[in-house]
């Protein structure tokens, strides 16, 4: 894994950590590993998953995590059979939503837009609420296999200064999508950015210039299959290594 600190994460106190997983914690494993030996200053405060089997969420009870699960899945199919409008948060506005974000198009006729938003506003909010007890500093999306919506990440991000959200799966959606993203951004050149490590709203996209709103490699360690990641460069002109 890569583990980014920008200004906005300067580890000068024990940060709260939250993270959000997938699959097998393997991410999560080393951040658990990084704050036991001190490389990180701070303490998993919660870990929690869309998927019921995730091997990671054992990993978090053995270590004694607080662990949570919000079954994306069965929440979907649910409300596909019944449309149930009731269950959307008091503060849910569609237009808003539709408005800033950039997974769905406006114009695209069909029930898809308006049912995906719908879901995911359901979802998110009680994803929110599972977290609500454990007040955190930064929240790791390790591995987290579902998009956030503006309704989420609006909540999570109050000071448009201080991002909380860090996504360090290798996938840098949708410019270089899959598990060999870091490789994938280094072979085609990529210059500069920083969603890398500010999980925002803004989309990642290829330029016609050859540069990405991602990360660049500055050195030539990249493996293909994953064993030592490229050297990154942040705007700034900080280097995280692997």
């Amino acid at each position: 894994m890569i583990w980014l600190c920008t200004e906005s994460f300067k580890m000068d106190k024990n940060f709260r950590i939250g993270a959000l997983i997938s699959g097998s914690g393997t991410n999560l494993q080393a951040i658990i590993d990084s704050c036991e030996t001190g490389k990180i200053k701070g303490n998993l405060v919660f870990v929690g998953s869309d998927n019921p089997a995730a091997k990671g969420i054992e990993r978090a009870r053995r270590y004694k995590i607080p662990t949570f699960v919000v079954d994306y899945s069965s929440i979907i199919k649910r409300f596909k059979r019944k449309t149930d409008k009731t269950l959307l948060p008091d503060d849910f506005d569609f237009n808003d939503l539709l408005s800033k974000q950039t997974l769905v198009l406006e114009n695209v006729n069909s029930q898809k837009p308006e049912t995906f938003i719908m879901t995911r506003a359901i979802i998110e909010k009680e994803l929110l609420d599972k977290m609500k007890p454990y007040p955190f500093d930064l929240l790791i999306l390790a591995g987290f296999m579902r998009n956030l919506t503006p309704y989420f990440i609006d909540r999570v991000n109050t000071d448009p200064d201080h991002p909380r959200i860090m996504n360090i799966h290798p996938a840098l959606l949708p410019a270089f999508p899959g598990t060999n993203g870091y490789g994938d951004t280094f072979q085609y050149g990529c210059k500069v950015g920083d969603k890398i490590e500010r999980h925002e709203r803004q989309k990642e996209t290829r330029t016609s210039d050859g540069t990405c709103n991602g990360m660049y490699g500055s050195s030539g360690n990249y493996n293909r299959h994953g064993r030592n990641a490229p050297l990154l460069q942040y705007a700034s002109g900080q280097n995280f290594g692997p």
